[in-house]
């Protein structure tokens, strides 16, 4: 049995070793000359940055981590997200505070009232009408403000109250424990070379078409002699569809500065820059993460952008998220090959690393299930 893999992301890699254990053959067709996919580094003058923003790797499944640390994913990294506010109080002067907010941290400033107040206030349903009724649902009206409405005005382009909940609860908390920690999950991980490191590492080895593009008018012809394909990129792209689906990106700049071998330039790994006094949404300086002891660090500067396929645009009405469900159904339907649909681009989902990797898992599963193969 042959399977056809577009895509040498996470989803993809992992749908091809589960294959791979199971004894079944498997191509993947990679549109880039590189593995990696979202997940990949890049280096300036060998310091390590993220092109992408940051991908500490998290998971609480067991599988997952015996599967990752099998391939060096091993240093073991807790991330803790800063952000910049500018309360009213400091008439113009920032405050550098945790993310998610701390309570004990908020104590600290002359708003404090009022947001002790409106946390007291707070409603026992939380109101999931939109993305920002959800917020302020969570924090308050002061804490949204300083930390959420502005970011999000810059990140997704429009007001957050056009905005699905919906991935929310993945995004916005209030912490009371002390618990910096952004991640709760019990394994956490930031490989010295970011995790593109371990998909090159499983990827060893393995049959890899670099640079070739895969949609409908020529999947025909490279899908000769194989029993299946697994899709892992938009499926709008892979249609050449008129209806384009909504994405909003980071183009990320980054900028190389002299240092010390084990210096840095900014606080902290990850700074959030809510306010709308910068036009950039956060900062990411991976030597933090990294560990690298080098001369020099990178520190970019994300700046929010349309159209470029990081985050799906999860609109009120779900628009975009029926318009991915009928273009999976236009390409079922017309497809001369059993299709799968694997990953965050072709299944129009923010997810993390881990659950990349699990519905690679699951798609190999099932086309295992589906074929009879013993």
């Amino acid at each position: 049995m042959n399977v056809l893999i577009v895509g040498a992301g996470w989803a993809g890699t992992s749908t091809h070793f589960k294959l791979k254990e199971n004894n079944i053959n498997s191509v993947i067709f990679e549109s880039n000359n590189f593995v990696g996919g979202h997940s990949r580094s890049d280096n300036i003058k060998g310091v390590i940055f993220e092109p992408n923003g940051p991908h500490i790797f998290h998971t609480s499944n067991n599988e997952i981590n015996k599967f990752v640390t099998k391939f060096g994913m091993l240093r073991k990294f807790s991330h803790q997200v800063k952000t910049r506010v500018y309360p009213r109080s400091l008439k113009g002067e920032s405050k550098l505070l945790s993310w998610p907010p701390q309570v004990d941290e908020l104590k600290e400033l002359d708003e404090w009232k009022i947001i002790s107040d409106e946390i007291g206030n707070l409603p026992k349903t939380i109101n999931d009408k939109n993305f920002k009724t959800y917020a302020i649902s969570i924090m308050g009206g002061t804490l949204y403000e300083l930390f959420i409405e502005g970011y999000t005005n810059k990140q997704w382009g429009q007001d957050p109250s056009k905005l699905s909940s919906r991935f929310a609860p993945k995004r916005i908390d209030l912490r009371k424990d002390g618990n910096k920690n952004l991640f709760n999950d019990k394994f956490e991980y930031f490989h010295p070379e970011g995790s593109g490191r371990i998909i090159e590492n499983i990827l060893q080895n393995s049959e890899i078409q670099f640079g070739k593009t895969i949609t409908v008018d020529n999947i025909d012809t490279i899908s000769e002699g194989f029993d299946a394909i697994v899709l892992t990129s938009s499926l709008d792209l892979f249609l050449n569809s008129k209806k384009q689906l909504k994405w909003r990106g980071i183009e990320s700049i980054p900028e190389f500065y002299e240092t010390t071998k084990e210096g840095t330039i900014t606080e902290a790994y990850q700074i959030n820059h809510p306010s709308l006094n910068e036009t950039y949404t956060r900062t990411i300086e991976t030597k933090h993460a990294s560990g690298q002891k080098i001369y020099g660090s990178v520190v970019a500067k994300e700046y929010p952008k349309d159209n470029i396929k990081h985050y799906p645009v999860l609109d009120s009405e779900n628009m975009n998220v029926n318009l991915n469900k009928n273009l999976k159904d236009e390409i079922i339907k017309t497809s001369r090959l059993p299709i799968y649909f694997c990953g965050r681009l072709a299944n129009y989902q923010y997810i993390n690393q881990d659950e990349a990797i699990l519905q690679g898992f699951e798609c190999a599963k099932k086309i295992i299930r589906d074929f009879k193969v013993k």
